[in-house]
């Protein structure tokens, strides 16, 4: 009798064709996933069109296509704006990349599905639904390689609170901490006052950090008018600053009277001396005092 296929140890469970597996949902699927490509290239080839209609050579037509591009992104807020959101196009064709190359598909072979795509002070954030077979711990298991699949630093994957179909993953490009700007925290008011703030990295505005208390957000006391109070650094001046700050003194060692008055005031305790007791030794010369 033959054996069957079902007995075999790894048997691959041979699964029917699905609706997203046929030619016409795998091409409207295509065409979802490039739909912002094309709108782009329809874009640029009927401004082109139009361009030639008005008897332009082809370099004035192209010339006129490519200098407003140019412009916004000399422009810095609007050209931080235009590669935010182009990298942000580049980490949703990549997110699927990474899915797809590590086997991240539930056994009839569908993907988790990318619901929205934004960008964020230090990369780009993404929330997806994770289709049946797959949960958030497939996804973390494979994290170490999401970073360089979306061409980023870093990645992270967390799952909802509340739903846990739903993860967002959170790609990492920039430290702010690396940047001579770091990113201001929402966590402070808009109306903070500037000696609240902490400090610029800026090795030129070095010297404004000791206007900064850190961990309480008080300013020191300085003497700013004072031409006298500039000395080398590390080094006290007349007034006895480092820095522009008030060097710490020494203390100064007690005298003699103060010695002795110190002595007379306080009274004198001697620790009260008791004699040893003499050991008591047994007939074989062992001591059992602790018994007696």
């Amino acid at each position: 009798m033959p054996r069957s296929n079902s007995n075999r140890v790894r048997a691959v469970e041979n699964v029917k064709p699905r609706i997203h597996q046929r030619w016409l949902a795998q091409l409207l699927l295509a065409c979802w996933r490039w739909l912002p490509e094309t709108f782009a290239a329809c874009v640029v080839v009927l401004a082109y069109v139009q361009l030639e209609q008005m008897d332009l050579p082809p370099w004035a037509a192209g010339s006129v296509l490519v200098a407003p591009v140019t412009l916004l992104l000399v422009i810095p807020p609007t050209g931080r704006v235009l590669v935010a959101w182009f990298w942000v196009d580049v980490t949703r064709h990549r997110l699927r990349t990474f899915m797809s190359e590590n086997g991240l598909r539930n056994r009839s072979g569908r993907l988790p599905w990318l619901a929205v795509i934004y960008p964020t002070a230090v990369g780009e954030r993404a929330w997806m639904v994770l289709v049946g077979g797959i949960s958030c711990t497939d996804v973390e298991e494979r994290l170490k390689s999401l970073g360089s699949t979306c061409y980023a630093r870093d990645g992270q994957v967390v799952a909802h609170r509340k739903w846990s179909h739903l993860i967002r993953i959170d790609i990492t490009r920039r430290d702010p901490l690396d940047s001579t700007k770091p990113v201001r925290s929402r966590l402070l008011p808009k109306n903070t006052p500037s000696e609240l703030l902490p400090p610029s990295p800026n090795p030129a505005d070095s010297a404004g950090a000791s206007h900064w208390a850190i961990g309480i957000g008080l300013p020191l006391n300085h003497d700013t008018n004072n031409e006298d109070s500039k000395a080398p650094n590390g080094q006290p001046n007349g007034h006895g600053q480092v820095d522009g700050m008030k060097a710490i003194e020494p203390p100064t060692p007690p005298t003699k009277n103060q010695k002795e008055s110190a002595n007379k005031r306080k009274p004198s305790k001697e620790a009260p001396t008791t004699a040893a007791s003499p050991a008591v030794l047994s007939a074989s010369g062992e001591d059992v005092s602790d018994y007696v």
